[in-house]
């Protein structure tokens, strides 16, 4: 008589821990979008830089200006904020030093992301694009920075809880196409549990940020050189927090 087959139980193999991208690889991720559109990218950070300038003077005067371009903190960040005065000149300079913030920011965004997310988006298109989206994402930008700044001033750990819960708003403003509360609501929800591992990203970013900031304060022009790469860098490292969260979560 046949021996009867004995039935075989399956075992599923045990899943992986799912867990965001280590902070080595969101960088050689980042930068491997800026090495494949750099020509655009940097396109936009010298248009940025022009901006600069142009309201640096407006502000302060073409000799202050220049001084603060060769100097400590003459990245493109600082570049853009330059001291206030109360002249009509120096408002307009302010004003005009926003626009060129909000508007050329969010062309730099839209290109990273969307080079990240494996579309393709033209200097134009992406300049279009920040054009019709400017005013939403000031608003959102604003509403962020101020309760950041406000956490971090009054008591630290508010203002960290902002950083880890809303920090992702803009690959969500510019590819979910989410906005206003919607946008915050979608990071708080990305962030949900993983509140540790975006933390000491987002960290690690700033400390190497600011680190390279100081190894280059004395050397003229450096911070230049640093914030053409660096904030192209920053947004494929959030981009890549994520678009590991969204998998995570799906």
């Amino acid at each position: 008589m046949a021996k009867k087959a004995e039935p075989t139980v399956e075992i599923a193999p045990v899943e992986k821990a799912k867990r965001i991208s280590s902070v080595g690889d969101l960088l050689l991720k980042s930068l491997e979008v800026f090495k494949n559109n750099w020509q655009n990218l940097v396109i936009v950070g010298l248009i940025i830089l022009a901006g600069s300038v142009l309201t640096g003077v407006m502000q302060d005067g073409l000799d202050a200006t220049l001084s603060s371009m060769s100097g400590a903190g003459s990245d493109l960040a600082t570049m853009a904020s330059p001291t206030v005065g109360f002249t009509p000149l120096s408002v307009a300079g302010t004003i005009l030093a926003g626009i060129f913030s909000v508007v050329f920011g969010l062309t730099l965004a839209k290109m990273v992301f969307s080079a990240a997310d494996g579309g393709t988006v033209s200097l134009g298109e992406a300049f279009r694009y920040a054009i019709n989206n400017a005013w939403p994402y000031l608003l959102v930008s604003f509403v962020f920075g101020v309760a950041l700044i406000a956490g971090l001033v009054l008591l630290l750990i508010p203002g960290l809880l902002v950083l880890v819960w809303y920090g992702l708003f803009e690959p969500i403003f510019v590819l979910e196409g989410r906005r206003w509360t919607d946008a915050f609501k979608r990071s708080h929800e990305l962030t949900k549990d993983y509140f540790w591992p975006v933390l000491g990203r987002f960290v690690a970013l700033g400390t190497i940020y600011l680190l390279a900031n100081m190894a280059l304060s004395f050397v003229p022009y450096a911070l230049f050189f640093v914030g053409l790469i660096s904030a192209p860098l920053m947004s494929g490292y959030v981009y890549y927090i994520y678009k590991d969260l969204v998998t995570i979560k799906s």
